[in-house]
């Protein structure tokens, strides 16, 4: 799945930074891209993050530690200083500290003990991280995506599976993700299948049903007596989720770091205090559950595909997105190191599920550090040793009350709606199907189902319209072109607001003109256009002599 909203996050600092070096060219870079940020994440290395220049000889470390630096995380070449990355890492931590207690709480109705559920995602977390600082250099956090573990819970959730079978298909999936780096066409192959709407569809769906799952989790949201959704009581846990729902966004509209964290602070205080139900213990020592699961679920195999399946997705839009954003993306689009991301996050997910964990894939809160100047993958690892050193407190993570995690999955799902401008609205072939996709998963409460809708629409459209068919001479003239593509920039769709609505709506005829006369069936509907727009013409001029 690709993500491009990672626009709240912006240059402002905690703290005093270290020193940059400012110049005219970095002044003029700067303003240049100011007016395109929003969009920075989408647009390869025309993209960034608008900070000045740093000056990498600009440090206090030691030479022959310095040195040692250089030679694994290249810190002069990406031209970022040690205290910077160190920097940077912190807020990283900060910024996705919100998923040790919301992902657990999520796990624990299908069965996942809250308190060893959150000790196995810390201990996940900084593995993943320390490994992938290492193998990636990409200042990418390991951590699970709150979207896919909700996904997952939901899933097993309505199949009926225990934990013991969730740990399995974690082990299961992940082999196969790890497969995926080990060969990478193969990735490259799956995310084709599936076109740049439907997955922005995808991505928009999956977090209106996280949102959802958040109201409910407070009663925000009920089911009603006369209809199917209605609105629940104003209790002190609603009113309390509310406003924290607002102080998040205030932070995040002064471009506060760590503004999921602070409001998860926050509201979780606010209701200790309103309910007086304080957590007993602080510190506590590290235990897990350790299974390797069960195949006993008649549903597993199918859990085992969608979920491999939306980790291809996930990686490859969200891992995309965020190395734009860091202006690290190749001249061909691909992303460096790309192949041991699929296996650090492969094996991570295999070891999260022998220890009742969630799935571990990257997290789109390393945003929050590459738009503070995160370059590198020193930054990853100070995230994974800041990881590992909470695992002491997880006890205090597992007492946090739904009233401070609702509000963050709200606005998980307000983040996510951003993919909806990688749609083109003015193409029907695209955007029908994407909207069915978006649509229905939060309406029939599964992922799987929204996409096998929106998907069977996509192909019968494409049917009537001959792209599908032009895909499948394609295919038949060239098949190794077709599952093996070479690596290019996945295309974005551009929604301009034009002065003139006719000059509007004429560019928007014009390129649907354009599309269509690429396939025979398409170049049949023009010329019979053109054949009843000349009667009418003849028509019109015949009423015409009549009346004179």
């Amino acid at each position: 799945m690709s993500n491009h909203s990672f626009d709240r996050y912006d240059s402002v600092e905690l703290g005093e930074a270290p020193q940059r070096k400012s110049s005219k060219k970095s002044s003029k870079k700067s303003q240049s891209h100011g007016a395109v940020a929003t969009t920075a994440a989408g647009h390869g290395n025309g993209g960034g993050h608008g900070h000045d220049e740093i000056d990498p000889t600009q440090t206090k470390v030691p030479d022959w530690m310095l040195d040692i630096i250089e030679y694994v995380f290249k810190i002069r070449k990406h031209k970022t200083t040690v205290e910077m990355e160190i920097y940077t890492g912190a807020i990283q931590f900060i910024s996705c500290l919100y998923v040790l207690p919301v992902v657990p709480f999520q796990m624990k109705r299908v069965g996942y003990i809250e308190e060893s559920t959150c000790m196995a995602t810390i201990i996940t977390c900084a593995i993943g991280c320390i490994v992938g600082a290492f193998l990636t250099d990409m200042p990418l956090i390991i951590a699970p995506p709150t979207s896919v573990s909700i996904f997952f819970a939901v899933s097993m959730q309505q199949s009926g599976m225990s934990y013991k079978d969730g740990n399995a298909a974690l082990l299961i999936s992940g082999a196969g993700l790890a497969l995926c780096g080990i060969f990478p066409p193969l990735g490259r192959f799956l995310t084709r299948l599936i076109p740049d709407g439907i997955q922005a569809g995808i991505s928009v769906g999956i977090g209106l049903i996280t949102a959802l799952a958040g109201a409910i989790e407070v009663n925000l949201v009920v089911r009603g007596k006369y209809t199917i959704l209605d609105m629940g009581e104003l209790t002190p846990e609603v009113v309390t989720a509310i406003a924290n729902l607002i102080i998040v966004a205030v932070l995040l509209h002064y471009h506060v770091k760590g503004a999921f964290c602070t409001g998860l602070i926050v509201g979780t205080f606010m209701w200790w205090i309103i309910s007086e139900e304080w957590p007993h213990e602080v510190v506590g020592e590290p235990a897990v559950l350790a299974d390797v699961g069960t195949l006993s679920n008649k549903n597993i195999a199918l859990l085992i595909f969608n979920m491999f399946f939306l980790y291809v997705l996930t990686l490859n839009g969200l891992g995309r997105s965020l190395s734009d954003l860091a202006q690290l993306t190749k001249p061909n689009g691909a992303i460096p190191r790309g192949n041991f991301l699929f296996i650090v996050t492969g094996l991570t997910t295999m070891l999260s599920g022998y220890l009742s964990g969630p799935p571990v894939l990257i997290s789109p809160e390393s945003a929050a550090g590459i738009k503070a100047g995160a370059k590198t993958g020193l930054s990853t690892l100070v995230c994974g040793i800041l990881f590992g050193i909470s695992v002491f407190f997880a006890p205090i993570f597992a007492e946090v009350p739904a009233a401070g995690t609702a509000p963050l999955l709200i606005m998980v799902g307000v983040m996510m709606f951003g993919n909806c401008k990688r749609v083109d609205w003015a193409d029907y072939k695209i955007a029908v199907p994407a909207y069915c996709v978006l649509f229905f998963i939060p309406f029939t409460y599964s992922i799987l189902r929204g996409v096998a809708i929106g998907y069977v629409i996509y192909i019968m459209i494409g049917l009537f319209t001959g792209d599908m068919i032009q895909h499948i001479i394609d295919f038949g003239s060239n098949p190794m072109a077709v599952l093996f593509p070479p690596k290019t920039p996945a295309p974005l769709a551009t929604q301009e607001t034009l002065a003139d609505e006719h000059e509007e709506t004429g560019n928007e005829y014009s390129a649907v003109e354009e599309k269509q006369q690429q396939t025979f069936l398409g170049r049949t509907i023009l010329n019979i256009q053109k054949v009843m727009d000349a009667q009418e013409m003849e028509t019109g001029a015949i009423h015409t002599l009549e009346h004179m």
